[in-house]
């Protein structure tokens, strides 16, 4: 196997990546393949999520070595959204400075002979070092067709494998939403070209160039058109999630697979590959949930290769005390102390809501500064809570709750500002508002926020009131910038400080907490 590796790729300079199989004579040959997507650094979710079925790369690891053994032709690819999500690869990205090489879910995925992944829009939040550093330390291909710079492709667009006499291509797109959920120091000057101009550019050079015998697209993109679709027009972007649509316009592919809305289908035995616009697609799942063994039997007509049947496995993650009880065996001791570091907060018997609410007012107050009129953050996600209860808070708590690695941002609002966030409205034609546009305000002076008509006084316009919200909701996530026609200049202070660590740092040091808290027991060491 020979691989040459360009890091800015001209029109027609492809890397390509050959198993010398001598071509079959028979008129009769089979593919296989592994497909994961979305697996966000996850190794284990034990430890976070214990009360949960424990998925992550180290639940598939048998699976995956078992069907290696099996097949020595067998072909692995994820749909992108490697990286970043879990608490683990948090930990190694900007906690640790050993190095990303040193990142064991990374070690893993190359220890487990990946041929190549998508660029996720996850991915592509660690730029800076992603590119300069994780990249580098990749022994499989990053790909990603309609992603540029200068007019020249970041990374490669597609991969060429031949098994068993077929020459198979794997051509990676990902999606143009990611100008809405990250700044300028993410995307280093990267263009995410729409799907409806790239991909048929794309299937045209690859059919001209390389004459596949089997073409497969791998998206990072996902199926439902309608999520995120609003915000991609607020914020003048191609549709992030337009796959369906896309599908019915180019039918040559012989098979998609779809990653970035986390869906799982097939999800169980004997469910068939859905069928769009003829082409079979399949959805991976996420954090390491399942794995998709895809199975494709090809017949020879006329010169040309047809598929015969087109048969998916779905490998579930499978629970192993091994890997739960030995999570620290397969990390470090300095990651282990990390996630495991103790608060002086004991949680006792209290109700989901309640928790709830008293977090989100704690994860404004930490935020607090003494100009700040105050917050419109995200609220925190609470699932079960009593397996905590009696128990003091440890950091991983505060990661399954702020999930997101999300910075706040001092903004200027206005009073018109000030009532669209308070009182979102939903989208176009839904009768629900966005999750991602649901803000939990906190305000510490009052304002008018129940008056949502727009005859306001003229000082209600001027930007005059000093607020938090995240850099995702900053950048254009959710749709909120343009609705309060964010600029730049609008920007008073960049935090360089996570929300999750500014919260526990404030549970640190606190001695007392509000009222609505009084189910948290001070318990200093």
């Amino acid at each position: 196997m020979v691989a040459l590796r360009l890091l800015i790729f001209p029109a027609f300079m492809m890397t390509v990546f050959v198993n010398h199989n001598v071509l079959a004579t028979s008129k009769s040959s089979t593919l296989k393949f592994l497909f994961t997507s979305d697996l966000h650094g996850w190794l284990s979710t034990s430890w976070i999520y214990p009360e949960r079925r424990h998925s992550g790369l180290l639940h598939l690891k048998k699976h995956i070595v078992d069907l290696k053994k099996q097949h020595k032709d067998l072909l692995i690819v994820d749909a992108g959204d490697l990286l970043q999500g879990a608490p683990l690869t948090h930990f190694y990205h900007h906690v640790n400075t050993l190095g990303v090489s040193q990142n064991p879910f990374l070690k893993l995925v190359n220890e487990l002979d990946y041929d190549a992944v998508v660029v996720g829009n996850h991915d592509l939040l660690f730029n800076p070092r992603f590119e300069t550093e994780y990249v580098p330390n990749s022994n499989f291909s990053w790909l990603a067709a309609n992603v540029y710079r200068s007019s020249n492709n970041v990374f490669e667009p597609y991969l060429v494998v031949k098994r068993n006499g077929i020459k198979v291509v794997i051509l990676g797109f990902t999606t143009p939403g990611a100008h809405m959920w990250m700044g300028p120091n993410e995307l280093q000057g990267i263009q995410v070209e729409s799907l409806e101009k790239s991909v048929p550019e794309w299937i045209r050079k690859v059919r001209t160039v390389e004459k596949p015998d089997f073409l497969i697209g791998v998206f990072h993109v996902g199926l439902n058109f309608y999520r995120d679709d609003e915000n991609s027009k607020l914020n003048r972007l191609p549709p992030a999630n337009s796959l369906r649509a896309v599908l019915e316009k180019n039918r040559l592919f012989d098979l998609v697979v779809s990653g970035h809305d986390h869906r799982l289908y097939p999800y169980k035995k004997g469910q068939k590959a859905r069928l769009i616009s003829g082409i079979p697609v399949i959805s991976p799942g996420h954090s390491g949930q399942a794995v998709h063994y895809v199975t494709v039997d090809l017949k020879r007509l006329e010169k040309k290769w047809k598929v015969k049947s087109l048969q998916v496995t779905v490998k579930k993650a499978e629970y192993s005390k091994s890997v739960a009880s030995n999570l620290e065996g397969f990390t470090s001791r300095q990651y282990g102390d990390y996630i495991n570091e103790s608060l002086p907060w004991k949680l006792n018997p209290s109700s989901k809501q309640r928790v709830k609410e008293c977090i989100n007012r704690l994860l404004a107050i930490s935020c607090d500064e003494d100009a700040l009129d105050g917050t419109f953050f995200p609220s925190i996600s609470v699932f079960r809570v009593k397996h905590l209860y009696g128990k003091t808070l440890k950091r991983r708590v505060l990661f399954k709750w702020v999930r997101y690695d999300n910075k706040p941002v001092t903004v200027r609002l206005n009073q018109r500002d000030i009532n669209l966030l308070s009182n979102p409205k939903p989208e176009f034609g839904s009768y629900r508002v966005p999750y991602n546009r649901k803000l939990i305000p906190w305000i510490k002076k009052r304002y008018n926020i129940e008056d949502d008509s727009f005859l306001l006084a003229k000082n209600d316009f001027k930007k005059q009131y000093l607020f938090k919200i995240t850099d995702y909701h900053f950048w254009g996530g959710g749709g909120i910038r343009s609705k309060l026609f964010l600029s730049d200049n609008d920007r008073i202070a960049f935090s360089n400080e996570f929300q999750r660590d500014i919260l526990f740092n404030f549970l640190k040091s606190a001695t007392s907490l509000p009222k609505m808290c009084d189910f948290l027991e001070y318990k200093p060491n």
